[in-house]
C-alpha cells in the first residue's frame, strides 16, 4: 500500500467520520480496520477519536511487514486506555470498559 495524493480514492480521517455523524445526532459503536499495513500512520497522531468507539476491531499487519513494528503506534494509543484486548483469529477486539467510555 502507498499514499498517492493524486490517486482516485479519497482519504477521509476518522475524526472527520466523528464529527460528520455527530451533528446528525449518532454515536458511533464499532469501527473495523483491515487496511494491510497503514495502521502505523493511522495510528501514528490524532488518536482521540478512539475514545468514540466502544468496540475497535483491528487486524494487525506485523508478520507482512517484518521488522518495521508496524502495530506499535496503535500498541501506544490503546496501552493507557481502559479497554480490554480479546484476540479471535486475525482481529483484535479491544473493547471499552464502561467506567472509562461513553457507553
Amino acid at each position: 500500500m502507498e499514499r498517492d495524493e493524486v490517486g482516485d480514492i479519497p482519504l477521509v480521517s476518522v475524526d472527520a467520520l466523528v464529527a460528520e455523524r455527530a451533528h446528525q445526532d449518532l454515536e458511533p459503536f464499532l469501527i473495523k480496520i483491515d487496511i494491510e499495513g497503514g495502521e502505523s500512520e493511522l495510528f501514528s497522531q490524532h488518536t482521540n477519536w478512539i475514545d468514540h468507539f466502544p468496540l475497535l476491531v483491528i487486524e494487525l499487519h506485523d508478520w507482512m511487514l517484518p521488522g518495521t513494528a508496524n502495530s506499535s503506534h496503535f500498541l501506544k494509543a490503546t496501552a493507557t486506555q481502559e479497554r480490554d484486548f480479546v484476540h479471535v483469529g486475525e482481529n483484535i477486539f479491544s473493547i471499552a470498559n464502561p467506567s472509562s467510555s461513553r457507553i
